[in-house]
C-alpha cells in the first residue's frame, strides 16, 4: 500500500516536472517569437528610417534645386525687364512722335525727293523762334462764283499783286432744294493761289482756313473765313523765311 501511495507520488512529481518543463519552454518559444519579432520589427524599422531618410535628404536637395533656379530665374526676370526698359526708353528716345516725327516724315520726303541735305540742314538752323513778319496784314474779300452770281470780284491779290487767291465752292440750297445766289459755307471749299510766275498752290477745307506758303526768302499766311454771305474774307501777312 505504501508502495502504491509513492509510486503515485512519484508519477504526480513527473507530470508537474514535465508541464512546469513545457510552460518553461511555451515560454521560451514566445519570449523568442518576442524578440524576433522585436529585432524584426528594429530592423524593418531601421530599413524604413533609413529610406525616409534618404528620401529627406533627396527632397531636401531637389528643394534646394527648385530655390536656386527659382532664384535664378527671378534673376533673369528682373534682368529681361530691365533689358525691355532699356529698350523702351531708347525707343522713346530714338523713335519720333508726334510733332517730331512729323517733321521726320517731312525731312524724309524732302530728301527722297531730291533736295540736299545741307540745304534742309541750312533751312532747319536758320528758322527762328520769334517770327519775323509785317505788323500790317491786309484783309480783303472776294466772291465765291455760283450758277446764279458770276461777278467779276472772284478773285483777290497779295504781295504787291504777285499773289492771286480766289475759290470755288458748292452752292446753298434753300428748304425747298433751290440754289441760292451764294455758295454753302457749311461745304469745304477749295482754294487756288497763283503766283504772277505761273505757280500755283491748291487748298480745301471747311471755313475758317489758315493757310501758309514760301516764295522764295517770304512766308505768306494767309486766314480765310466767312464774310458777308457770298463773300470770303481773306487776311494775309508776309514773313520771312525760314
Amino acid at each position: 500500500m505504501a508502495f502504491g501511495l509513492g509510486e503515485d507520488r512519484r508519477r504526480r512529481r513527473r507530470r508537474m516536472r514535465w508541464t512546469l518543463f513545457k510552460w518553461i519552454v511555451a515560454l521560451g518559444l514566445i519570449g523568442l517569437a518576442g524578440y524576433w519579432a522585436y529585432d524584426e520589427g528594429a530592423r524593418l524599422a531601421g530599413t524604413e528610417v533609413t529610406r525616409l531618410e534618404r528620401e529627406i535628404d533627396t527632397l531636401s536637395t531637389t528643394v534646394a534645386d527648385l530655390r536656386e533656379r527659382d532664384a535664378e530665374q527671378q534673376s533673369e526676370v528682373a534682368a529681361a525687364r530691365a533689358h525691355a526698359e532699356e529698350w523702351r526708353q531708347r525707343y522713346q528716345r530714338e523713335v519720333p512722335a508726334g510733332d517730331l516725327k512729323q517733321l521726320f516724315d517731312l525731312v524724309r520726303a524732302k530728301l527722297d525727293a531730291g533736295v540736299p541735305s545741307e540745304r534742309l540742314s541750312f533751312v532747319i538752323d536758320a528758322a527762328r523762334k520769334e517770327d519775323e513778319c509785317t505788323d500790317d496784314p491786309e484783309t480783303k474779300r472776294f466772291v465765291i462764283p455760283t450758277p446764279l452770281n458770276r461777278g467779276a470780284a472772284d478773285s483777290t491779290r497779295f504781295a504787291n499783286g504777285t499773289l492771286i487767291v480766289r475759290a470755288t465752292g458748292a452752292t446753298a440750297r434753300d428748304a425747298a432744294g433751290n440754289i441760292e445766289a451764294w455758295f454753302d459755307t457749311a461745304e469745304p471749299i477749295q482754294v487756288r493761289i497763283t503766283h504772277i510766275s505761273g505757280k500755283e498752290w491748291e487748298f480745301s477745307g471747311v471755313l475758317p482756313l489758315n493757310l501758309q506758303l514760301v516764295v522764295a526768302d517770304q512766308e505768306y499766311r494767309f486766314n480765310l473765313a466767312a464774310g458777308a454771305r457770298g463773300y470770303v474774307e481773306v487776311t494775309g501777312q508776309v514773313c520771312r523765311y525760314p
